[in-house]
């Protein structure tokens, strides 16, 4: 073998084992987790929970105060918020409902809020109509008596009790959410509209898929973050 020849062989033989170092490295080298939806929520990515987080918002301190105030857990009050408006105090909905706690022109009267963009104001009288909400409905449960008052949240107590005569109406118990959840989907069948609602149409999946995200943020919260008082009903 000439010089020539010997080099141009010592220099392929380094390039393929520069290949197979970069090919082995690329597939042991630890990958960031990437989002599915291309997106994050504000307080930390729901696809990527690490093992413990220290605050889910910025507006922690405040959630707490008010939610401690009407016998709140207050992750729960977080989940709320988390879904109403990601933690934006500016939100307005197409509906007109405004800030972080997604709050109608009736309720901002009703509570007296002057200025329903300011975050304290806003939770103060979301966690305080929530409270009211709470204290109207009846549930079998812990979970069921939150679950309705949330779908009271979401589409009005109207609706819910709609719903609940039409349980009646069936011999279903109007005090289980999971009696009320098939309620509300049925409810989206035109066929139903027969059944003696008096509150109008409401959109049944919507209302329920509200619920089920709040309490399941909720589930995750009480998960990854100290223990503290369950709501006092």
């Amino acid at each position: 073998m000439s010089g020539y020849t010997h080099v141009m062989f010592r220099r392929r033989r380094k390039k393929i084992r520069t290949f197979w170092f970069v090919l082995v490295l690329a597939l042991l080298w630890p990958r960031p987790n990437q989002s599915q939806t291309g997106a994050a929520d504000f307080a930390y990515s729901e696809l990527d929970l690490p093992k413990r987080i220290e605050m889910i918002s910025p507006y922690d301190d405040l959630i707490k105060k008010y939610s401690q105030k009407n016998g709140f857990d207050w992750r729960l009050i977080a989940a709320l918020i988390y879904t109403e408006s990601s933690f934006n105090h500016y939100a307005v909905s197409k509906v007109g409902a405004k800030g972080l706690m997604q709050l109608m022109p009736s309720v901002q009267k009703d509570l007296g809020i002057d200025n329903v963009f300011h975050p304290e104001q806003n939770i103060r009288a979301g966690v305080t109509y929530f409270r009211q909400l709470v204290g109207r409905v009846h549930g079998q449960s812990f979970e069921d008596q939150v679950s309705l008052a949330l779908a009271a949240y979401n589409a009005g107590i109207g609706h819910l009790i709609d719903a609940q005569n039409v349980a009646r109406k069936f011999g279903k118990d109007p005090y289980s959410w999971t009696v009320i959840k098939n309620i509300y989907l049925q409810l989206e069948d035109p066929t139903f509209e027969s059944q003696g609602r008096r509150y109008g149409h409401v959109q049944g999946q919507s209302v329920v898929a509200y619920v089920d995200k709040i309490m399941s943020r909720y589930g995750r919260f009480r998960n990854e973050l100290p223990e503290v008082p369950q709501i006092q009903l």
